[in-house]
């Protein structure tokens, strides 16, 4: 069992459904007519159109608790590598910052968030619980400093409540943020394409 059977079993109570056998290639298969290419559309006096762009990817910082809710960024970037779910979007959190010094810390943050289109906040039990560093960071803890600086950057912003009763950071109070109440793929897909 992969480590993302386990974490589908522990968050939807059964395994994941399992692809089915891809029959091998015929010759028919191969002497299939060549298609047509698609025509171009053309504008006024014949100028050509751009073709319309279905749905982009978003750009998503995503913030949370790294301590306790690591896991559920994990989720999500295993739903995005996984082609069975429709969840996908472009990680623009970083990695664990090796670093110590809180501005440098600040700076990679803050620029990760400028990147993005959109910052989901995984509002998990310690969400707003004081950090060590609150007076070198300038707020209470990490999660408050990045929805500061996805709402000073004017990004928008997906509340995804872990649990009803976590409570929210609060710099997420009357933030304008979507609120997504369950961790669950469908509801945070329809956040994103809001």
């Amino acid at each position: 069992m992969t480590q993302f059977d386990e974490l589908y079993k522990a968050l939807y109570g059964a395994n994941p459904p399992q692809k089915k056998p891809v029959p091998s290639a015929s010759l028919s298969a191969f002497l299939r007519p060549v298609q047509p290419a698609p025509r171009v559309n053309t504008g006024f006096l014949g100028s050509q159109q751009k073709p319309l762009v279905k749905f982009r990817k978003p750009k998503v910082f995503v913030s949370f608790d790294y301590e306790h809710d690591r896991i559920y960024k994990q989720a999500l970037d295993m739903w995005d590598a996984n082609k069975r779910f429709d969840f996908t979007f472009q990680s623009h959190t970083p990695n664990e910052i090796q670093s110590f010094n809180v501005g440098r810390i600040k700076a990679v943050l803050t620029t990760k968030v400028k990147e993005a289109t959109h910052v989901i906040v995984l509002v998990g039990k310690y969400a707003n619980q004081v950090h060590p560093d609150t007076k070198l960071i300038g707020f209470r803890n990490w999660i408050n400093f990045e929805v500061y600086q996805a709402r000073l950057y004017k990004k928008k912003i997906i509340c995804v409540m872990l649990d009803n009763n976590n409570t929210l950071p609060e710099w997420l109070v009357n933030s304008g943020a979507t609120l997504v109440r369950s961790f669950n793929e469908k509801d945070i897909i329809e956040a994103l394409k809001k």
